[in-house]
């Protein structure tokens, strides 16, 4: 069946009057959708995202309301091709009413050494991720002046599966900590855009992991690195006076958009199958690490001794007073008292115990 999330209660405010951490929403007040605001109606048609890639199925859904455009984008993630990315980006010409989706995407960050900058985006909160978003919006768009966030707010959220099992493995050491996010955030923000007041409110969910170093005696970290999973994404653009009709096909856009029940199977068998694959590469591996095991502990203890056995006759050598000495493709051991000299000419050692030899 059709991916249908329900929104977190942080979140309650995304849209105006609609939840937001997801894009497949239902209306504030747990009613389902419906595509009639109004007597007249929203003249809508149904678009889809095609996997082009791999299955050639749509992927995604979403209504596109009668004066609005429609730019998609699908692409399998290497290396394993089993997850995705998924963008809808919809808007009126006039750039002045916009919707973007973002699916689940992984942000990194890694600090610089000294004082060169990091890489990626720092999130501390899930907000941090909005901010960056804001930032990019605006500078994309053209004539956009005096930016100011006008509400932000950050929502704990219950750690996913996998920070619970890297949770039970400890936070770390005296020197080495690792922390875990797991937020849902909002953000409304006012610009101008040339001559008109726009509003933007936007909100996702984060779930990342945090590792530092931190040397005796310093009062920051040497090393910060991040991985978070973000998303899905929502971003509504619209004019500071948008009228009611503007504002209902945004709630009709944002909530329509929805995983098609045909590929969400597909997904499924393609990622059981990986990590079956997975699996059976594992035991191969470990039977094949079996199979010689007996070979590689024997050669690694002729290693060990061939070690010991050199210390041990260095360690005589020493204790005896003698040297040894290379004889071609020989070696003699001799008193350290003797003095000698290889003559590859003759061919012989010349050794004596003559200290004026």
């Amino acid at each position: 069946m059709a991916r249908r999330l329900q929104p977190s209660r942080s979140c309650a405010r995304f849209l105006v009057g609609l939840a937001a951490a997801v894009f497949a929403v239902s209306l504030c007040g747990g009613s389902s959708v419906r595509f009639a605001p109004s007597k007249t109606g929203i003249k809508c048609k149904v678009q889809g995202v095609v996997d082009s890639e791999m299955s050639g199925l749509t992927a995604f859904r979403f209504l596109l309301p009668e004066g609005w455009k429609a730019n998609t984008s699908f692409r399998w993630l290497p290396p394993s091709n089993t997850a995705f990315a998924c963008d809808l980006s919809l808007s009126t010409p006039d750039l002045h009413s916009m919707v973007d989706c973002v699916e689940h995407t992984v942000m990194t960050y890694m600090s610089g050494f000294g004082s060169q900058p990091g890489k990626g985006v720092l999130i501390t909160k899930a907000s941090d991720m909005l901010r960056f978003r804001v930032s990019k919006l605006t500078t994309a768009l053209k004539g956009v002046s005096d930016v100011s966030i006008v509400d932000e707010e950050n929502t704990e959220l219950a750690p996913d599966i996998g920070q619970q099992m890297a949770g039970r493995l400890g936070s770390g050491d005296s020197m080495h900590s690792r922390t875990f996010l797991h937020q849902a955030g909002y953000l409304k923000v006012r610009f101008t855009m040339g001559e008109t007041k726009m509003t933007a409110e936007l909100g996702t969910q984060v779930y990342g992991q945090t590792s530092q170093v931190q040397i005796p005696g310093q009062s920051h970290p040497s090393s910060v690195s991040q991985v978070n999973r973000v998303g899905p994404t929502l971003t509504i653009m619209l004019e500071a006076d948008a009228s009611h009709a503007r504002r209902s096909e945004a709630k009709v856009i944002a909530s329509s958009f929805q995983m098609t029940p045909e590929f969400h199977a597909y997904w499924v068998k393609l990622t059981t199958h990986a990590a079956k694959v997975q699996l059976g590469a594992n035991q191969a591996e470990l039977k094949a690490s079996n199979a010689n095991w007996h070979e590689r502990s024997m050669a690694n203890f002729r290693a060990q001794m061939d070690a010991k056995r050199a210390a041990t006759h260095d360690f005589c050598n020493m204790a005896a007073n003698q040297q040894d000495y290379q004889l071609g493709n020989a070696i003699v051991t001799l008193p350290l008292d003797y003095k000698g000299w290889w003559d590859p000419h003759a061919g012989v050692l010349m050794i004596d115990d003559d200290p004026q030899f």
